[in-house]
């Protein structure tokens, strides 16, 4: 299972890194990282291994908001996705366990378009609870006001499969292997394009909690120690820094609830911090960016 968790680890951190680099990371043969990857797909453990736009990268803001609802008059999940599907601004949704029972990731222009969003849940939902944070951009490089009709072609192609090889997007785009190498290059190098990768932990037996903390002093500080004191199926494979209700939300894979309690006394001992866990139970596809014609038009 270790070997499993390492590519999932490096394709979380890299989605198109060469299986080369890869096999010389987890000191592997080419071919048996291959046929890693191959087999994380077929088992579905990996279940989606796509791409999506950075709508930081379009001057859009990306909100998490964090619902709690009256469990005397709560909806059926079909009812709360149902609603959640009509509203094209939500992208993502995600159940979860512990004191909210969804997150889900809301893209607007300008956090008044979010609170219209927020608005709308407390009229349609029995909502007991709601938070939101807004995720900060990694920089504030609003300049990409438009995408060329070549790359829409190379973001399609990748929208579900984004280790497609070069080769396999020319046939597909019917562009030049060179076009495509140059223009994904520089789709890469603006972090126009991000990864898009969603797994099973369940079938490597492990299990998957999105981690909320406050009081921090330096992130990556926290981040490496963090990294350091998992266990080595373990898997710390996203974090992002937020404004608002907590200062940084970490998605992380461990073996069970006991490792996440220990890691949480270790991080309050050594940091001071405060933390919230929600064991994640489900992800919703309910995302309006999978559908990348109608996403373009309206950039």
């Amino acid at each position: 299972m270790e070997i499993k968790t390492k590519i999932l680890r490096e394709l979380s951190k890299n989605f198109r890194i060469s299986m080369s680099e890869l096999a010389r990371r987890l000191k592997i043969t080419r071919e048996k990282a291959d046929r890693e990857i191959i087999k994380l797909q077929r088992d579905t453990i990996i279940e989606r291994l796509g791409v999506t736009l950075n709508p930081g990268k379009f001057g859009y803001e990306t909100w998490q908001i964090y619902i709690s609802l009256d469990g005397s008059k709560k909806e059926s999940n079909r009812d709360v996705q149902r609603f959640f599907k009509q509203n094209k601004l939500i992208v993502k949704t995600l159940r979860t366990i512990g004191q909210y029972d969804y997150v889900i990731s809301v893209v607007g222009k300008n956090s008044i378009q979010v609170n219209g969003v927020v608005n709308q849940l407390k009229k349609e939902l029995n909502v007991k609870k709601i938070k939101q944070v807004l995720l900060i951009p990694s920089d504030s490089d609003f300049s990409n006001k438009s995408i060329s009709s070549a790359d829409k072609k190379i973001i399609s192609a990748l929208t579900d499969n984004a280790r497609l090889t070069l080769k396999e997007i020319s046939q597909k785009t019917k562009l030049t292997q060179r076009v495509v190498g140059y223009r994904l290059n520089e789709l890469l190098r603006k972090e126009i394009l991000i990864s898009d990768l969603n797994f099973n932990s369940s079938k490597l037996g492990l299990e998957k909690y999105k981690l909320l903390i406050n009081n921090i002093g330096d992130v990556n500080e926290l981040v490496n120690f963090i990294e350091k004191n998992l266990d080595k199926n373990s898997l710390l494979f996203n974090y992002n820094k937020t404004l608002g209700a907590h200062e940084i939300e970490l998605d992380l894979v461990v073996k069970n609830h006991s490792e996440l309690v220990m890691l949480e006394n270790k991080l309050m001992d050594y940091f001071r911090v405060d933390v919230l866990h929600l064991l994640e139970d489900e992800l919703y596809d309910v995302s309006h960016v999978d559908n990348f014609e109608e996403v373009l038009k309206s950039i």
